[in-house]
């Protein structure tokens, strides 16, 4: 049944039966895949500071799957940061609220502009921890990983650059 009816010209409110809705498995966060291609620093708000990636990284990968790659190493390292504030329970210290500051959305831009102007890494954030890495592909094919790692630490620098340091 669909939730709009053509006969009565009506909405059905109910929508559909929830038999007919599919279930699909969660997605993990970290795809263990991913995990070892790039390695992270992360400073104590929780944004990197030192990225190395593979050389062989994007022979590893499909190119689309290059954000996806970045993110699950971002997390994994921020969870091996985290996790002794996890296990103590003392949450006040986590990454997400040591800069003091009330809750923003941030982008971090790289330096290095692709042929239509924009940056070749747009990295954005919620404070300090990141949400979306998104790199312009054609430019990324053509560039060496050690390359690429350095453009997304530029663009990690550019959101720490818009917070505070939280001060007693």
């Amino acid at each position: 049944m669909s939730a709009y009816d053509d006969d009565d010209d009506e909405y059905d409110w109910r929508g559909p039966s929830p038999a007919s809705q599919a279930v699909e498995e969660p997605q993990p966060i970290i795809n263990p895949n991913y995990l070892g291609l790039v390695e992270m620093e992360l400073d104590e708000l929780g944004l990197p500071v030192r990225v190395k990636a593979e050389r062989s990284l994007l022979s590893s990968i499909d190119i689309h799957n290059l954000s996806a790659v970045f993110l699950a190493c971002y997390r994994e390292a921020l969870w091996k940061m985290e996790a002794p504030v996890i296990e103590s329970g003392d949450w006040k210290n986590l990454a997400a609220f040591r800069s003091g500051e009330p809750t923003r959305a941030l982008e971090g831009y790289s330096p290095t502009r692709a042929e239509d102007g924009y940056p070749v890494v747009v990295v954005k954030a919620r404070n300090s921890l990141i949400r979306s890495i998104q790199f312009d592909l054609h430019w990324a094919a053509r560039s060496e990983s050690w390359v690429i790692a350095e453009e997304f630490r530029d663009a990690c620098h550019h959101i720490s650059q818009q917070l505070t340091p939280f001060t007693n």
